[in-house]
Order: structure tokens, then C-alpha cells, then sequence
């Protein structure tokens, strides 16, 4: 199996991939920057993301990059970092929703995420033969805790809602947001109450995969919220950058329910906006879109498709 995808890396933790792989796609990363740029790295919660983080981080440091690394964190948060420290790239070691024994890498440069000839292009630096020669390290790479800033961003962000009284049942599928979302979401809405399942980091993911896009993986969920009589149920994937909702009856919405309900929310302030929607998707979202005053655009699946169209386009709102 080809573990090279269209828009980032996955395969096999123990057959396909390896640390002397992370170590020449952190090499051939580094190259693609400016020296002592500065580069963020992170990792989901995966058993062999620690050993896979350390050699990317190795092969950062022998390109000369100034190397800052956040730990193991949900994707958002390592995102927000880099803009944060208006850093030159990330990259990011996780395979998101797919099985445990799975592994894989994404990244940005620039906040660009890569295209599908970029991947080749990390394919072939990789396999080249200068890829193989052992380097000296040119940098040592640092740490940081950007939690605290994390969170204070989102009060800031969401201050004109912090009077809200919600009950809210979380499913962060004991990935990265397990033991963080609850702590964080009551900081940011104090007056919302917030109880939770599958709440324990498990690197196995209770031995299923992390995939809250399936309405199998959200029964628990379902009926948490019915049982509580809550307003809302929230899942998150394992590496906690995709979202999906529960009703307060206790029904899971599809994508293109919930994408409804978010273009309705934002109302007005989408008239003159573009919307980048899935070309997965029917023609009721493009349709509502464009009641709504905005223009739809249509792209390919795929979260680096549809941001990189958003950035293009300079779209107020996408939806994969």
C-alpha cells in the first residue's frame, strides 16, 4: 500500500513506517524553509508517536532549523501555535481518525498545506540517496506549553457568549482532546455545564478507531445526551481536528446537516462571502448558500483541498 496520500502521509505503524523515514521527511522539511526558521512539531497520542516525533525532530535540527516542540496535542492547538509564533511551518505526527496501529504525518509551510506534487516531492527526497547519509545536528530543539495561551485566545474569541447556559455532553474517543476538552470548554463558557465519555487518553483508542464521522462510533454519545436530557453532544477524532454533533433528542447530524446549521447561524454575515463546500455534498448546501447571499464554491474532498481553496478564494466559511 502506498502510504504517500494526496495531501499528507499514513500507514502502517510497524511495517510501513519507520523512525529513519520521520527523520528524512523532517531533513527534507527543514530544506524547504529558510535557515533557523522557525518550525513547530506535535503529535497525537498514538503509542509510536513519541519515537516518530523525536526522529522528525531529529531531522529538523540537522536542516538548521530553529525546532519547537509542543508535545503531544490535538492538531487545533498545534495549528494555533504556529500562527501563534508566526512560525514558518509544522508538522504534525498523527494519523487522525484511522485505527491504532496507524500512524502518519501531516504538515504546513507557510499555512499552506501541501499539495498533491508536494507530497511526491517529499516522496523523492526521502528516497533519494542523499537522504541516507548521516548528518551532524545544527540545532537543538526546544519545548514549549502553549496551553495557557491556547485557552485565553478562545475566552477572547468567545467572550460575547460566555453567559450561555448549555448542557453539553463531550466524546473526545479517548484521543487527544480526553482529560483537556472538558477543563477547557468550562473555562471558556462558565456557566455551562459539561459532562463527558470516553474522557481517558488511551493510545489505543479503547482498540477501535477514533472516527466520529460514523454514526456507529457516537451510540454512546446518543445516549448520554437522550439520558442527561443535554442540548448538544460534541465527538472529536483521535487527533481531535474533525467535529461531529449530536441533537438534543439524542441524534447524530450527517456533515451536511451540520454544515446546515452553521451556514444558517452565521445568517447575514455571509451575504457577499464565498462558502467552499464539498463536491461530496448534495446541492442543498450550495442552494442554501447562495439564499444566505453567498457564493458556493465547489472543491474536492479533502481537508488540504478545502482549506487551500478557502485561502485562495478568501472564503469566510468551508465545510469538508
Amino acid at each position: 500500500m502506498n502510504i504517500y496520500k494526496p495531501c499528507d502521509i499514513r500507514g502502517i505503524a510497524a511495517k510501513e513506517l519507520t523512525p529513519e523515514l520521520y527523520c528524512r521527511w523532517g531533513r527534507a522539511l527543514g530544506a524547504r524553509i529558510a535557515p533557523k526558521a522557525k518550525f513547530v512539531v506535535g503529535g497525537d497520542i498514538r503509542a509510536s508517536t513519541p519515537g516518530f516525533l523525536a526522529a522528525l525532530t531529529e531531522g529538523l535540527c540537522t536542516a538548521g532549523v530553529d525546532v519547537v516542540e509542543l508535545g503531544l496535542l490535538p492538531t487545533p492547538m498545534i495549528y494555533y501555535a504556529r500562527r501563534r509564533l508566526a512560525a514558518a511551518g509544522c508538522a504534525i505526527v498523527t494519523a487522525s481518525h484511522n485505527p491504532p496501529a496507524m500512524n502518519g504525518l501531516k504538515w504546513a509551510i507557510d499555512g499552506k498545506p501541501p499539495t498533491p506534487d508536494e507530497v511526491d516531492s517529499l516522496r523523492q527526497a526521502a528516497e533519494s540517496p542523499a537522504a541516507a547519509s548521516p548528518k551532524r545536528r545544527l540545532t537543538k530543539p526546544r519545548t514549549l506549553d502553549v496551553t495557557f495561551d491556547y485557552v485565553a485566545w478562545l475566552q477572547l474569541a468567545w467572550v460575547d457568549a460566555m453567559s450561555a447556559h448549555l448542557h453539553v455532553v463531550l466524546d473526545p474517543m479517548h484521543g487527544c482532546w480526553a482529560s483537556r476538552v472538558r477543563r477547557y470548554l468550562h473555562a471558556i463558557f462558565p456557566q455551562c455545564l459539561f459532562s463527558t465519555v470516553h474522557d481517558i487518553p488511551d493510545a489505543r483508542f479503547a482498540g477501535s478507531a477514533p472516527d466520529c464521522s460514523r454514526p456507529k462510533n457516537l451510540v454512546e454519545l446518543a445516549e448520554a445526551v437522550y439520558r442527561e436530557r443535554a442540548d448538544l453532544g460534541l465527538a472529536f477524532d483521535g487527533d481531535g481536528d474533525r467535529v461531529a454533533f449530536v441533537d438534543d433528542q439524542g441524534v447524530p447530524l450527517t456533515a451536511e446537516e451540520a454544515t446546515w446549521v452553521l451556514l444558517q447561524s452565521l445568517g447575514p454575515r455571509l451575504d457577499g462571502e464565498r462558502f467552499v463546500y464539498d463536491l461530496k455534498f448534495s446541492e442543498r448546501l450550495p442552494e442554501s448558500a447562495s439564499q444566505l447571499g453567498a457564493e458556493p464554491l465547489a472543491e474536492r474532498s479533502g481537508h488540504a483541498f478545502i482549506r487551500t481553496r478557502m485561502q485562495q478564494s478568501g472564503a469566510r466559511f468551508g465545510a469538508e
